[in-house]
């Protein structure tokens, strides 16, 4: 019998499951999201609710290969880059975005730093997608910055939406470009910190 893995537990189910027995997890939620419409993001139509992967391996952060995710994104409307793209967690561990996304209630992602906003995909505690997702428009960033960490970036978002405080490990097991991504960094602040600018005027 083929089965599959909880994004949110990483308990193995059957294939045919609706729930997780472990933690309740909702397969059904996330295939209702994955029909969901397209959102329309400063003129440009994204599907945040695309239907998550199948997942065929059920190992500890299949799904965030950078195949995986470029594949996801894709799906999203997004362009399939992989330079963008870092896995990161909540500052504070006890605490998710919930309350800055109703739907974003993970504690780890993958942001994938776009031309006109950071996508953040949610991730479950097996490192595999929710079908959760948000993102953060480049009109809602005010502020964009980050520092070192032992072995880690801590990053600071300050938006319309409230304060985002996330840290990004210096490595991921099968996620080969988190090194590489994290040294470009500077670049990506840079270039939300110019947006800024151009929006106070300066």
């Amino acid at each position: 019998m083929n089965n599959k893995k909880c994004p949110e537990c990483g308990t193995q189910v059957n294939a045919n499951d609706e729930f997780c027995p472990n933690c309740g997890f909702s397969f059904k939620l996330v295939n209702a999201i994955g029909a969901g419409d397209q959102s329309t993001i400063d003129g440009i139509k994204y599907n945040l609710n695309a239907k998550v992967p199948e997942i065929i391996a059920s190992g500890l952060n299949e799904d965030i290969k950078p195949t995986q995710v470029a594949a996801y994104k894709r799906s999203m409307g997004f362009a399939n880059r992989t330079d963008n793209i870092l896995f990161a967690q909540n500052y504070d561990k006890h605490k998710s975005l919930s309350l800055i996304w109703d739907l974003l209630d993970a504690k780890s992602y993958i942001l994938s730093f776009e031309h006109d906003g950071i996508l953040f995909i949610g991730l479950g505690i097996a490192g595999q997608f929710t079908g959760k997702n948000a993102y953060l428009s480049d009109s809602e960033i005010k502020e964009f910055d980050f520092r070192y960490g032992f072995g880690k970036r801590v990053i600071t978002i300050r938006s319309t939406r409230g304060l985002l405080k996330l840290t990004c490990p210096s490595t991921i097991k099968l996620n080969t470009l988190q090194k590489q991504n994290l040294a470009n960094l500077g670049e990506l602040t840079d270039q939300y910190n110019i947006w800024v600018d151009e929006k106070n005027g300066n």
